[in-house]
């Protein structure tokens, strides 16, 4: 899995939670339509959920390793609580 797709994933994973979908079928539907990927990496640096690899390198093609992909999944379920209405 890249950097990108998995911005991808977490752009597409915040739409789908902010706008419950009637049935599973409609959040598979959903899933197959992600965002543009530049626009979800995009999406994924502002909101801090995505961090470049250090000497000023983001790598949005580049493969995500298992320890990016964890702080990934942990900055996006963070960010997640936070907007999430009270």
């Amino acid at each position: 899995m890249t950097r990108e797709q998995l911005a991808t994933w977490c752009c597409t994973a915040m739409r789908a939670a902010r706008k419950p979908p009637e049935s599973w079928k409609a959040l598979r539907m959903r899933a197959k339509c992600p965002p543009m990927p530049g626009n979800a990496v995009e999406w994924a640096v502002e909101r801090k959920i995505l961090a470049g690899k250090g000497n000023g390198v983001l790598d949005p093609r580049g493969s995500a390793t298992r320890a990016e992909v964890a702080a990934v999944l942990m900055r996006y379920e963070m960010s997640r609580v936070l907007l999430s209405p009270q």
